[in-house]
């Protein structure tokens, strides 16, 4: 793998801000580190790619993934930041914002 990989993706929705912020991105800092981590980040996202195909159960799968990607976002930024995550404000955010996308489904 390269020393670094670049990966565009678009999240809509309310509270997107939030779990991003949550992560370490901001406009002033669109990129994080993830360390060793990387590989899993990647892996990860490739398999979320390879998931979608439009329909709505390939859709659970992307909603699951993209939940797993968030939560090991948040964990990667506050273990580089030196934070627990259980106690961290971001994992707040991320509990409180997880509990919306699945009412979002049934809507």
């Amino acid at each position: 793998m390269a020393p670094w990989a670049y990966y565009l993706i678009d999240f809509n929705g309310k509270g997107v801000e939030n779990l991003l912020a949550a992560c370490g991105f901001s406009k002033e800092k669109p990129y994080i580190y993830v360390g060793d981590n990387a590989n899993n980040i990647c892996n990860l996202l490739h398999t979320f790619a390879e998931e979608y195909d439009g329909s709505s159960l390939k859709s659970l799968s992307c909603l699951s993934y993209t939940l797993l990607l968030f939560q090991r976002l948040i964990q990667y930024n506050d273990l580089y930041e030196k934070r627990f995550v259980v106690k961290s404000a971001r994992f707040k955010v991320f509990r409180d914002e997880e509990s919306g996308f699945g009412n979002n489904m049934t809507n």
